[in-house]
């Protein structure tokens, strides 16, 4: 399983079952990214994770890592060191 380092240093744990989930829940997402396969959305999550724009942290101690791509923002989710999940907004 692949681990990045985010910003400020913390190993995180990207699940290569995340791209199933993506492909089930967030279509979109690889749609909009162009993304065509798992090392594809691991590169640009790991991206988001290591160059945020901003991140917040919510009261169960998830955290947020927004990045701005022009029109729209990617969003990964981090609970206990692992990403949970990824989408867009905007």
């Amino acid at each position: 399983m692949p681990k990045v380092r985010g910003y400020r240093g913390m190993e995180i744990i990207i699940h290569r079952k995340l791209f199933d989930h993506i492909k089930l829940r967030h279509p979109d997402l690889l749609r909009k990214l162009k993304l065509a396969d798992a090392q594809d959305l691991i590169r640009a999550v790991a991206n988001v994770l290591q160059n945020p724009h901003e991140v917040y942290v919510d009261d169960k101690k998830a955290h947020y890592y927004i990045q701005d791509l022009n029109d729209i923002f990617m969003v990964v989710i981090v609970y206990e060191g692992v990403v949970r999940t990824t989408y867009l907004l905007g």
